[in-house]
């Protein structure tokens, strides 16, 4: 059936090589000699079984003849046409190609093309190994690493290939960034395998209401990207508004109804970018503003969004600026006992008087400070000026109280925090006790058990820490049971109702006995009215801050009222009866 292994030794011994003629015969590999014009003059077992053409019938025929398509013969003619005429009897020539067998299947086969020795005529020795399952695996991978293996859908590796393909240069489209709402609680009280059901159903939904050409991708988690070819602005408002509507359906997993709602971030193209990155940036910046409206609607990049962009870009160059300058000072607003009118306190509050566009409000400065990182120099800037400030009231014999300032959630998480507040507090001789720190609940759930460690480590120092804002994070009774804190200060938005909401005027009342149960001093802040002041001294709240009393003071001011010993009951707008 086969060639016999005796027809290889002429050629071996004719071209002066030196390779054992049974070695090859039983080779895992196929193997064929041929001659200078490429007809085949001898395959050995291996290549036989892999084409099942027995070795004579192959014995006269080009191996070309086996492939099935014409670059690939065409390849192969060049190679073999290189080897021939090269003088180099080591050159190696390598080809990938289909190969037909005798069955009609295609298999893919790696060929190996070398001189077989050096002698006259050249020979050509081909070594042929099967690679059809290593590429099928390999085809796998390729298939798998580019699509999401929980929906099916495409991944993020294919987004760049697919807005290439279905986007040439001038087109017109959408990049749709699409959140579900409040998924993390999903998968926190539902668990993460009804949460995978929930967004595999999602995914369906969305594929049954989107249009037939475009494209959804799940970019990563629970971020789906939309890519939305041929379409203008309106068109794109009715896909998303289409998606909207789909969503507020009920969504049935094992028997149960749940609503799940989205909230979109659109990108133009080309209008806003025509490369990914740059696409998805400006769809997650939409985004978020979608999600800072409520959830359940869609945002586009241009107009206002990119308005506040291109603010925000601006005042973080500004604030880097800023710090070099020093552009930056304090003022200081003092926190008053509600019963003798005394000075207890003051909270640094920073203040930027920017040479160009004038005072700019830390609400508007501080959350691009904390996002760009800026904030823990700043910060720490704004620790070293207090304590400076008061060591400095302290120096002259003033009483200035306990000096309040407020770490940022950055600032927070420092793993040095507690070791910088020493140094700070050691270089200015400034005792523990005169110094609080306020930190919102924000900043606290991030990580609670973290969170209680820094805590008592200053508590331990003798740094007095109030919980700040209280009532506008993530309210717990045993955080403020568990952590070490001095002072609640209840936040503004409790305190603006009071004298004319009952319902508020409740909890702020609850919030006052709560607090005390704990033996926790109470701070209410933003008194402006004296009906708010009223119901504070009735409920027995013990210090007050506001604008009733007086503002935020530039620190010679703050001197000269510390010097006169003002009380409350001196102040303007103040009455005995709230003593």
């Amino acid at each position: 059936m086969y060639q016999s292994t005796r027809s290889l030794n002429p050629f071996l011994l004719s071209n002066g090589a030196d390779l054992p003629s049974d070695l090859i015969e039983q080779a895992p590999e196929g193997v064929l000699v041929m001659d200078p014009a490429g007809s085949i003059l001898y395959a050995n077992r291996h290549f036989s079984l892999m084409t099942g053409y027995p070795g004579e019938t192959l014995v006269s025929h080009r191996l070309g003849d086996l492939i099935p398509d014409e670059p690939s013969r065409e390849s192969l003619s060049r190679l073999f046409a290189s080897l021939v005429d090269d003088v180099c009897a080591e050159t190696h020539q390598v080809l990938l190609s289909a190969l037909e067998c005798r069955d009609g299947a295609e298999i893919t086969v790696e060929i190996k093309l070398s001189r077989l020795g050096a002698g006259k005529p050249p020979f050509v020795m081909a070594f042929v190994q099967d690679v059809t399952e290593q590429k099928r695996q390999q085809y796998l991978l390729y298939v798998l690493a580019r699509h999401d293996d929980l929906t099916g859908l495409p991944n993020r590796m294919q987004l760049s290939e697919l807005l290439a393909t279905r986007f040439p240069v001038s087109a017109q489209g959408a990049l749709l960034l699409l959140d579900l709402d409040h998924f993390r609680q999903v998968n926190e009280s539902l668990g993460h395998e009804f949460g995978d059901l929930l967004l595999v159903a999602v995914c369906a939904r969305l594929v049954e209401c989107l249009p037939a050409d475009s494209v959804l991708v799940r970019f990563s988690g629970d971020v789906l990207v939309v890519l939305l070819g041929d379409a203008d602005r309106t068109r794109v408002i009715d896909v998303a508004e289409s998606v909207l509507a789909a969503m507020k359906k009920p969504i049935l997993i094992n028997d149960w109804k749940y609503r799940q709602s989205l909230s979109l971030g659109i990108a133009l193209i080309p209008a806003d970018g025509q490369d990914v990155s740059q696409l998805v940036k400006k769809a997650d910046l939409a985004l978020g503003w979608a999600k800072a409206a409520g959830g359940a609607t869609y945002s586009f990049y241009d107009g206002p969004v990119a308005q506040r962009v291109q603010r925000r870009h601006r005042l973080n160059v500004l604030l880097r600026q800023a710090l070099e300058r020093g552009e930056f000072h304090l003022h200081y607003q003092p926190r008053l006992d509600i019963r003798t009118g005394h000075v207890t306190g003051w909270e640094a509050l920073l203040r930027w008087n920017q040479p160009t566009e004038g005072n700019i409000s830390p609400a508007e400065f501080i959350p691009v400070a904390e996002e760009s990182g800026l904030i823990l120099e700043i910060g720490d800037w704004v620790l070293r000026q207090a304590v400076a400030q008061q060591a400095s009231w302290i120096g002259q014999g003033l009483c200035p109280g306990t000096m309040a300032v407020n770490l940022s959630p950055r600032q927070f998480r420092m793993p040095n925090l507690s070791r910088q507040i020493a140094e700070i507090l050691a270089l200015h001789a400034v005792e523990p006790e005169s110094l609080e720190l306020e930190i919102t609940e924000t900043a606290l759930m991030e990580d609670v058990s973290s969170a209680r460690e820094i805590l008592s480590e200053i508590s331990r120092m003798g740094v007095k820490l109030a919980i700040d804002d209280f009532g506008t994070g993530h309210s717990s009774l045993n955080y403020l049971r568990d952590f070490p804190f001095d002072r609640l200060k209840i936040d503004r938005s409790f305190v603006i109702c009071l004298g004319h909401d009952s319902q508020q005027e409740a909890i702020a009342q609850a919030i006052i006995v709560l607090a005390h149960a704990l033996n926790l001093s109470v701070v209410a802040e933003g008194v402006e009215t004296e009906s708010q002041l009223q119901y504070l001294g009735a409920n027995q709240c013990d210090e007050i801050q506001g604008f009733l009393f007086s503002r935020p003071l530039p620190p010679a001011e703050c001197e000269r009222l510390l010097r006169d010993r003002q009380d409350i009951a001196t102040m303007p707008h103040t009455r005995a009866s709230c003593r």
